[in-house]
């Protein structure tokens, strides 16, 4: 099973680097970028490899599916502070019993201070601000003992100096439990949906197929890989490690294939009682400087 394993990784990873060295077809044909960036500073620290971890509000972001592991109530509310004065804030709210789990969750990521040009001039002529919204209600349950399903329903906004679009999106889940202790893997289709025009122009959303595998020894160690398969760029890799010393702490790292600008993250994670915080490191390349992400969660 291990050997399995590794060989699946290893030809997961080569195949995603052979592939971007060209430029794909669709690249920056997609719109509400936003939905591409991720939720939770655990996952951000993991390099995105989240899809088949569960157990708070934060991992319906990534797999619906993933609420089910929530018993009783989990509260979450992140602050990301992007490059070049992007920034992002999340608040999420989930009830389950182990078995069914409902949620609701609102994200706003807001970039302001934009140069307006028609062309090529000195002086810019004045400055605009970026806005995207996504309301999301969430619902999961467990199929069979081995099966969990869950569904995401967004509701979208994007708003671009003076011109705006609404659409909905939605997500499919699956997470499958293996008859081997520890071990969870996943299934998801992301962003499945459509929005009205945008100065007469139509938004395709930036749709993603992943699959993952998370795998947790003796509750000290987890270890995730996640592949992720987007309409608009070639197959990625996410690996992520989490080290837990204690009940206390937890030492993050992640990278991510495929991408030029950024490929390493790290991260830790404090746990007290019912309260947990969550902080990433993700540097970006090209001089757009790094990336930082804090959430918050309490479970009651």
């Amino acid at each position: 099973m291990k050997r399995i394993i590794a060989v699946i990784i290893l030809v997961s990873v080569g195949v995603s680097w052979g592939f971007c060295a060209e430029i794909h077809d669709h690249a920056g044909a997609t719109g509400m970028a936003f939905l591409k960036v991720g939720i939770g500073g655990r996952a951000a620290a993991l390099g995105g490899a989240y899809s088949a971890i569960s157990g708070d509000a934060t991992a319906g972001y990534w797999n619906p599916a993933g609420l089910v592991g929530i018993e009783g109530k989990d509260v979450v509310w992140m602050h990301s502070a992007w490059f070049q004065g992007i920034r992002g804030e999340y608040a999420g709210l989930a009830l389950g019993n182990g078995r069914r789990t409902i949620g609701i969750s609102v994200r706003l990521q807001t970039a302001g201070d934009l140069e307006r040009r028609e062309g090529p001039t000195v002086e810019p002529l004045g400055t605009f601000g970026v806005y995207d919204v996504a309301m999301t209600c969430s619902y999961a349950q467990r199929l069979k003992p081995w099966m969990d399903f869950g569904v995401n329903i967004h509701a979208l906004y994007e708003k671009i100096h003076i011109e705006d679009a609404s659409g909905w999106a939605m997500d499919l889940g699956l997470l499958f439990h293996p008859p081997v202790e520890g071990m969870q893997c996943a299934f998801v289709l992301r962003h499945l949906g459509t929005t009205n025009k945008m100065k007469a122009e139509s938004i395709d959303l930036p749709t993603e197929i992943r699959a993952g595998t998370s795998y947790c020894f003796q509750d000290r160690l987890l270890a995730s890989v996640d592949v992720s398969f987007p309409n608009d760029f070639w197959t990625r890799v996410h690996l992520g490690l989490e080290y837990r010393i204690g009940g206390l702490i937890a030492l993050r790292a992640g990278t991510q294939t495929g991408s030029e600008e950024r490929t390493y993250s790290a991260g830790l994670g404090i746990t007290r009682g019912t309260w947990r915080m969550d902080y990433a490191f993700v540097p970006f390349d090209f001089d757009l400087g790094n990336t930082h992400c804090v959430s918050l969660g309490l479970g009651l």
